[in-house]
């Protein structure tokens, strides 16, 4: 009989202890959303990474404005390929693996651009939740279009070929949440203006929606319970670039949009980006600037067809910090261009 009464015991503390370490709902919300913000924001090169993330008016292939595709027969280019790997660190410990990589190539009067990007972490600790930790996996393919439609305006397309997340939320012994993601639309049209000599303007627009399913564990009824719906983007994107003179750039971009998560409601997204690049030589560029209030900088090397990247972005993904903690990111690219 004591035997049995320790057995109920030590269940209900089991229970009252997870209700307790279960997040609110508006965290578990914020959290997903946040994580989404994060990932949509951060740059796919260090190039951009280096000047604060702003690339909406940039002229270069590097930029996520599919408009700015439009300046790669400038260059009267045949072929680029670049490898881009990242890691970000959160509290000086875990650790999570990012890879971009893609080729550009002329097409019909333009360029076209197929991306691949993967995300991986393991075991990234839950702040608010001592004790529990999160999983992510995510991977996606994006192809893009831009190019010139007279000699100061050019348009491009950008979408989601494919795309698939998983996150799971850990307490020892039990799984909190789990989360998967599949994309079912996702498009961004943009536009590249220069108005006068060396000076642009950007905007790009982006719209999409994601398949979710999820299962969270409910510590009142002791069971998984599993739930459907779409999750929405709406990310409007505007910026400007200036070249004052030859070898030096400055970008300054503005952020703004939702993003839905199913039945969790909006989360808001307001964020600015700006920075500067100046080439030291020919062959060699310095840039620093500010991701939404985290402090970038980077480097440049070139030699002949071969070009070297590297960026560091202090507090990286701000909006993860109250899930993960703070982060660096050290991101190293690869681009042999021909």
């Amino acid at each position: 009989m004591i035997i049995k009464s320790r057995k109920y015991i030590i269940l209900a503390l089991l229970i009252i202890q997870l209700v307790l370490l279960m997040p609110r709902q508006g965290e578990a919300d914020d959290f997903g959303s946040a994580l989404k913000a994060a990932i949509t924001a951060f740059p796919a090169y260090p190039d951009i990474a280096g000047i604060g993330g702003a690339w909406a008016a940039v002229p270069r292939l590097s930029s996520d404005n599919p408009a700015s595709l439009s300046v790669f027969n400038e260059y009267e280019l045949k072929f680029v390929f670049y490898v881009n790997p990242i890691q970000v660190r959160f509290n000086g410990s875990q650790v999570a693996n990012v890879v971009n990589s893609g080729v550009l190539i002329p097409l019909a009067d333009g360029c076209l651009k197929i991306a691949y990007a993967s995300i991986d972490t393991d075991r990234m600790y839950n702040k608010k939740m001592p004790g529990s930790d999160h999983e992510l996996d995510s991977q996606d393919v994006k192809v893009y279009y831009g190019r010139h439609i007279n000699d100061q305006i050019a348009l491009g397309l950008l979408f989601k070929a494919w795309g698939s997340s998983k996150v799971r939320l850990r307490y020892p012994g039990i799984t909190l949440g789990k989360s998967r993601g599949s994309a079912r639309f996702n498009v961004s049209p943009g536009v590249l203006y220069q108005p006068v000599k060396n000076c642009y303007l950007g905007l790009t627009y982006e719209y999409g929606k994601e398949r979710v399913k999820t299962t969270n564990f409910d510590p009142y009824i002791f069971a998984q319970v599993k739930a459907a719906g779409n999750s929405y983007i709406r990310i409007c994107r505007m910026g400007t670039a200036w070249q004052p003179r030859d070898g030096t750039l400055l970008a300054l971009d503005w952020r703004v949009g939702k993003i839905d998560d199913p039945g969790t409601g909006d989360y808001d997204i307001n964020m600015f980006f700006f920075g500067i690049e100046q080439y030291i030589h020919q062959n060699v560029a310095l840039r620093l600037g500010s991701l939404d209030g985290s402090v970038t900088a980077g480097t440049r090397f070139s030699y002949r067809n071969l070009f070297i990247d590297y960026a560091y972005i202090n507090e990286s993904l701000r909006d993860l910090d109250p899930h993960w903690g703070s982060s660096e990111a050290h991101t190293v690219a690869v681009s042999l261009v021909f």
